[in-house]
């Protein structure tokens, strides 16, 4: 997901979505799931998006969304602490990614410390 969610706040999202009216099986199977592991919700999310064909040709794309879902979440008065903290974490993954793959390209192989 994703990397902007984590899979522990998932089954309670997917009870704000039941409510909201978005009432599909796996829907409800991951509203359902608090004993399911973090795999499973993760799969359900995927589920769910390709049900609602929902899809984003890239991880941009994708953050766009979720960024402007934040503003508009804020001007609601609604609370987005952990909304903007998992977007910025996938933002730090990303550039952590690609920090160890330009270094690992400066390095030479076989002497890595």
């Amino acid at each position: 997901m994703l990397g902007f969610l984590g899979a522990h706040g998932l089954t309670e999202r997917a009870s704000r979505w039941l409510a909201s009216g978005v009432d599909t099986p796996n829907v409800r199977a991951l509203a359902e799931g608090s004993d399911a592991t973090d795999g499973v919700r993760l799969a359900l999310v995927g589920e769910i998006a390709a049900d609602l064909g929902i899809e984003f040709p890239t991880v941009q794309d994708a953050r766009r969304v979720h960024a402007e879902q934040i503003i508009r979440s804020m001007s609601s008065g609604e609370n987005v602490d952990l909304q903007i903290y998992a977007l910025s974490n996938g933002f730090t993954d990303e550039f952590a990614a690609r920090a160890r793959r330009f270094l690992a390209r400066l390095l030479p192989t076989g002497r890595r410390r």
